[in-house]
C-alpha cells in the first residue's frame, strides 16, 4: 500500500535527521475546482490537484527551507544543504511544541459534493442576477476549495485540519449613450452561498455611476465614511504592518516604545483573531504549529499587543501568537469594534468612500496615505448619491483618533471585519 503523505512527514520527523537539530513539516493538499465567465458566457472549468510541503531544518541558527511536492529523503537532504549555506540567523529558539488547539468547524460537505453541473448552473445563475440590456457581466469566477493541512515536526508536534472555501467574483460593465461604468466585487465563506446579492448589488453599484454628479465644494468639509472594502485597502496598506512583531523589534513601527499609550481615539479597539467563528482566516493552528489565538492590538485607543510567530515571540519575551506564516507573519481575521453605532438609515449626511485606488503607495510608517477614491456617494437624508471620483489624503493615526462610530452593517473584507466607519471632518482632504 502506498504510504500517506502525512505518514512520511510523520516519519521523518520523529527524530531530526542526520545532519541536523531539528526539523519541520507543513503539508496540504487540496482540490480546487473553478468555472470561469466571459461576456455573458461560461468560459471555461478547471479542476486540480495540489499537494505542497515546505520543509524547514535547522543546523544551529541557521535554517533550511525548501518547498516541494515530492516528500522524500533527497528533498529532505536538500532543505538540509541550503541551511548549510544559508547565513546564521541573529536568533533561533527552535519549533514550537503540541499545543492546546480549539476546532474550528470550517468544512461543508456540500462545496465538496458540487458537480460539474452545479458549478456550471451557479455560474448561469450569476449571469442571469448581473446582466441586463445595457450590462455586461464582463468577467466572473465562481470557484471551490477543499484542503487537508498538517504540521508536524520533531519537537513531537502533529496536528492536522481541514476546510473548505467558496468564492465568486464578478465585474459588470454598462454602456449607455456612449457613457461606460464598471464595478468589481467578490465573496467568500468557507461555506455554500447565494449569489445574487453579489451580484445585484454589483451590477447596480455600475449602473450608479454611469451618470455620477459634480462633488461640491461644501460638501468636501462633510463627514466621511469608509466602507468596509475601503477600509480593507488602508488598513493593510498604510496601518496594519505597524503591529508586525518583526516590524517592532527591527524599530520599523510607528508604535514602537508606546506600549499601554492611548494613540487613538477611546470608542476604538481592534484585534486580530484566528479563531473568530467563521472567520475566513480562522484556523486551528498557524503555519508553525502554534495554535491561533485571539490577540488585543487597541483597547479602547491603548496600545495592547502585537502579532508574533514562535521565534519572535521568544525574542521579545513573550507568547506567540500564531501569526507565522510560510513567507513570515501574517494577520488572521482583524476585527475593528466602537462603543457608538450608526446605521445608513441613522447617519447624518456625509461622503461614503467605497472604493480606492493606490492604497499601496502609503507609507506605513508615519500611515500617511493619497489615493484616487474612486466611487463615492453623498449620504444626505438616508439616501445614497452618486459623486465623481476625487482625491483623499490624510494619515491613519488621524482618523483612527476622530473615530464617531462604526456601522451595524458588518462586512468582511480580505483579512478586515468591520462596518462602515464614520469620521469626524477636520483630520483628512478631500481634494
Amino acid at each position: 500500500m502506498k504510504e500517506d503523505l502525512f505518514d512520511i512527514a510523520r516519519r521523518f520527523c520523529r527524530r531530526p535527521p542526520k545532519g541536523c537539530d531539528f526539523i519541520s513539516i507543513d503539508l496540504s493538499e487540496s482540490r480546487v475546482d473553478s468555472i470561469e465567465m466571459q461576456d455573458n458566457d461560461i468560459d471555461l472549468f478547471n479542476s486540480s490537484d495540489h499537494k505542497r510541503a515546505i520543509i524547514k531544518v535547522a543546523i544551529g541558527k541557521k535554517i533550511g527551507i525548501i518547498e516541494t511536492n515530492i516528500l522524500d529523503e533527497q528533498a529532505i537532504a536538500r532543505a538540509i544543504r541550503v541551511a548549510r549555506n544559508t547565513k546564521p540567523l541573529e536568533y533561533l529558539y527552535g519549533f514550537p511544541s503540541q499545543g492546546r488547539y480549539i476546532t474550528q468547524k470550517n468544512f461543508d460537505r456540500k462545496i465538496v459534493s458540487m458537480s460539474t453541473d452545479d458549478f456550471a448552473k451557479m455560474a448561469k445563475d450569476c449571469i442571469s442576477y448581473s446582466t441586463d440590456k445595457k450590462t455586461t457581466l464582463s468577467q466572473g469566477a465562481v470557484s471551490s476549495m477543499r484542503s487537508k493541512f498538517g504540521i508536524f515536526n520533531s519537537n513531537g508536534l502533529d496536528t492536522q485540519a481541514s476546510a473548505t472555501e467558496f468564492s465568486v467574483y464578478v465585474s459588470c460593465i454598462i454602456k449607455s449613450d456612449g457613457k461606460v461604468s464598471s464595478y468589481y466585487d467578490s465573496q467568500d465563506d468557507h461555506f455554500l452561498f447565494d449569489p445574487k446579492s453579489l451580484c445585484e448589488n454589483t451590477k447596480k453599484t455600475a449602473h450608479d455611476f454611469l451618470s455620477p454628479q459634480t462633488l461640491r465644494q461644501k460638501e468636501k468639509d462633510l463627514p466621511i465614511i469608509i466602507t468596509p472594502r475601503a477600509a480593507s485597502s488602508l488598513l493593510n496598506s498604510a496601518f496594519l504592518p505597524n503591529f508586525d512583531g518583526k516590524n517592532k523589534e527591527k524599530w520599523k513601527s510607528i508604535f514602537c516604545g508606546k506600549e499601554n499609550e492611548e494613540l487613538l481615539s477611546d470608542n476604538l479597539s481592534i484585534f486580530d483573531d484566528g479563531t473568530l467563528k467563521g472567520g475566513m482566516n480562522s484556523t486551528v493552528f498557524d503555519s508553525e504549529g502554534t495554535p491561533r489565538s485571539r490577540t488585543t492590538l487597541i483597547d479602547k485607543g491603548i496600545l495592547k499587543g502585537f502579532i508574533y510567530d514562535h521565534n519572535t515571540a521568544l525574542h521579545a519575551k513573550t507568547r506567540p501568537t500564531g501569526n507565522a506564516t510560510s513567507s513570515g507573519m501574517g494577520f488572521s481575521n482583524v476585527i475593528l469594534r466602537c462603543k457608538k453605532k450608526h446605521s445608513y438609515v441613522s447617519a447624518k449626511d456625509a461622503l461614503v468612500i467605497d472604493t480606492l485606488i493606490g492604497a499601496h503607495t502609503s507609507d506605513p510608517l508615519t500611515t500617511n496615505f493619497s489615493v484616487k477614491a474612486e466611487q463615492i456617494y453623498l449620504l444626505k437624508n438616508g439616501q445614497l448619491i452618486p459623486k465623481e471620483g476625487t482625491m483623499f489624503a490624510g494619515k491613519m493615526l488621524d482618523l483612527f483618533s476622530s473615530i464617531e462610530s462604526i456601522g451595524e452593517e458588518i462586512e468582511q473584507r480580505d483579512c478586515i471585519y468591520t462596518g462602515p466607519i464614520l469620521i469626524k471632518p477636520g483630520c483628512y482632504k478631500i481634494l
